[in-house]
């Protein structure tokens, strides 16, 4: 079973106390959390479909978060993301990947593209037929 092991109680100067559910403490440097509220639905998706639901992966690319342990800080989206990328569990590291866009390509197609590709098409419906 997808592990939460405790509760996380992070104490602020101004006496606000934020509690999370941890997911991971990674090296005693960051750690992973998810919201409390969402324990019971996390451990569902767990239950239903072990640790490759996809349920579950998209809980945690939207709710997991990443705090620095020496200052109690959570740390912003992008840095969360590098950090989650290197967990020990694969769900984690899935949803650091789904976290990410995309890399942008751009592809010029030119005429002959365009006629390199109309005549593969040919060739394949004529060898379909």
């Amino acid at each position: 079973m997808f592990p939460l092991e405790y509760q996380v109680n992070i104490h602020h100067n101004d006496g606000a106390v934020h509690k999370y559910a941890l997911v991971e403490n990674q090296n005693d440097t960051h750690l992973v959390v998810i919201n409390p509220t969402v324990v019971t639905e996390m451990q569902a998706y767990v239950s239903r479909g072990g640790q490759r639901d996809d349920g579950l992966i998209a809980l945690l690319m939207d709710e997991a978060m990443v705090l620095d342990r020496s200052t109690g800080a959570l740390l912003p989206l992008e840095e969360a993301t590098d950090v989650m990328e290197v967990s020990q569990f694969a769900p984690v590291r899935r949803a650091a990947m789904l976290r990410k866009p995309l890399p942008e390509r751009h592809l010029d197609l030119s005429g002959e593209d365009l006629a390199w590709a109309f005549g593969l098409e040919i060739a394949r419906r004529a060898h379909a037929s």
